[in-house]
């Protein structure tokens, strides 16, 4: 909710300005209309001096008891605490105030009440079963201009969502497909899903030739596939969020909510998810030699770096130099066995078995 008051907002101001009350009073009493505050008078107070007009507290303050006596704000109790709210009539009153009741009741219909229903930038979609959360699903795709972002736990290539995202790269939209590696894979749902990650990832990587702006990439890192798998976003403005527990439920026990930044508005929650995606992308697997190979190169530098210098430190002998290479060798292995320790880990308990 912007704190700029919009063109409706202040044709309300100035007409109520022109019947003889102060800039806070009327401006006070359309964004207690319109905004929908309630709150306790000191939280009310904190709250409004974002608007232009309302800035000093003792000015408001004086405008919400001048408001209080004319019966255009009201105190409820609330929650145990005293509560500050428009009248239930404020808006009649403002209308016969102004002696402009269109004014008013086109004031009525742009209002920004999030109390009343979900802003049209959040949609419910419904259980990941249903056939509109596939379907609309498919017509979103269809539609991409920029960029499509699918992290996919071990979902296969199906033939008609493949078709799309073929059509879509051949229009120059950038599809970036993060699957999760067999292990991880294993992690989240078991071993018996194993398999079906690894062809995922062949049926992908199948999808993706002689499409280069198709590109592929797994994932090694178990709470990325949790927090992003089965979610997607469509041109880095909207996002299809899959809520459910990835440790107990498959993501289709899931509930889809659609969050859309428009009209100028850049959502948080789309950001969030979208810089998510963008570090796990990152850190992530290519799937073409070249990037696999500085991916190799870059994922375990502090291994390579304790090798060459372990090999300087063993060339400079018992010098003075050998000494401090050695302690720096020591601090890189110390650090990749950290780093790797997971890795290292996991590898244990496969030997042991």
């Amino acid at each position: 909710m912007s704190s700029s008051l919009t063109r409706e907002e202040s044709e309300v101001v100035r007409a109520l300005r022109d019947t003889g009350m102060s800039l806070p009073e009327a401006t006070l009493a359309v964004i207690m209309f319109s905004r929908g505050h309630e709150r306790s008078e000191t939280e009310l107070i904190n709250i409004l001096d974002l608007y232009s007009g309302l800035e000093n507290a003792h000015e408001v303050q004086h405008a919400i008891s001048s408001l209080k006596a004319k019966s255009w704000v009201i105190t409820v109790r609330s929650y145990d605490q005293d509560i500050t709210k428009a009248a239930p009539d404020l808006q009649e009153k403002m209308a016969q105030q102004t002696q402009n009741p269109l004014l008013v009741e086109r004031l009525a219909k742009s209002r920004s009440n999030l109390t009343v229903d979900p802003p049209a930038s959040i949609r419910l979609l419904g259980p990941m079963t249903s056939k509109d959360v596939y379907g609309t699903f498919l017509d979103l795709l269809r539609h991409a201009r920029t960029e499509i972002c699918l992290p996919m736990l071990a979902t296969p290539a199906y033939p008609v969502t493949a078709a799309i995202l073929q059509e879509r790269a051949r229009r120059n939209v950038h599809v970036r497909l993060l699957l999760a590696s067999p292990d991880v894979a294993a992690k989240v749902r078991g071993g018996a899903i194993v398999e079906k990650a690894r062809k995922a990832i062949t049926e992908w990587k199948d999808v993706a030739q002689s499409h280069p702006q198709i590109e592929v990439r797994i994932c090694h890192h178990v709470d990325d596939m949790c927090y992003l798998a089965t979610s997607w976003t469509l041109d880095r403005h909207l996002l299809r969020y899959d809520i459910y527990d990835p440790k107990h439920q498959r993501s289709l026990a899931g509930y889809m909510i659609e969050f859309e930044s428009r009209s100028g508005l850049d959502l948080n929650i789309v950001n969030w998810f979208q810089s998510r995606f963008d570090e796990a992308w990152n850190r992530s697997q290519p799937l073409h030699t070249p990037g696999r190979v500085w991916w190799t190169l870059t994922k375990n530098w502090q291994w390579w770096a304790f090798a060459a210098t372990a090999l300087l430190a063993v060339l400079l002998g018992t010098t003075a130099w050998g000494g401090i290479v050695g302690s720096v060798s020591a601090t890189f292995l110390c650090n990749a066995v950290v780093g790797s320790w997971s890795s290292i880990r996991a590898f244990i308990h496969d030997i042991s078995k």
